[in-house]
């Protein structure tokens, strides 16, 4: 159905893993490190928006591509949703369709589903839960890391049945 790049992140973005060359999984996952102390997710969405036009543009002799998929693997917690609400919808007005897969804390105490935001709506304080404002629309909780291949292959099967059907 097409090529695939990965790409790390956290205060900034690499191209592990750039499209058209053969996937060299050992050397891919063994730049992951997990250690990052913060991600800068507008930057990220920003440059996943980029390396997906530079992509459709690379191959655009060849054919085009109806839809283009990111899948975002993270813990889901950052800061200016707003930044990132506009680079979903840009990739999303490019035909380029985000899903986030939030890798949860194993305790209820400290899911993702419990943590609150603070707004401030016509200057009121007002608290609600993080995930109802959660900034990208294709979204997975996981927390058992053994069904991330499971839900990566259902995330796959789902966007090629949206390629075949557009």
């Amino acid at each position: 159905v097409g090529e695939v790049a990965v790409l790390k992140f956290g205060d900034g973005v690499k191209v592990v893993h750039p499209f058209g060359s053969p996937v060299d999984g050992p050397r891919v996952v063994s730049e992951f490190t997990f250690d990052e102390k913060s991600t800068d997710i507008v930057g990220v969405t920003s440059e996943i928006v980029k390396v997906l036009d530079d992509a459709r543009t690379a191959a655009a002799a060849q054919r085009t591509e109806a839809l283009q998929l990111s899948i975002i693997i993270s813990d889901g917690r950052f800061s200016d949703k707003e930044g990132v609400e506009r680079m979903v919808r840009e990739g999303l007005s490019r035909n380029q369709l985000f899903v986030f897969v939030v890798i949860d804390a194993q305790t209820e105490k400290n899911s993702i589903l419990n943590v609150k935001s603070v707004t401030y709506p016509d200057g009121k304080l007002t608290v609600v839960n993080y995930m109802d404002a959660f900034p990208f629309p294709y979204y997975v909780i996981l927390r058992d890391l053994a069904a991330l291949p499971g839900i990566l292959a259902d995330a796959l099967r789902q966007w090629i049945e949206l390629v075949e059907l557009s």
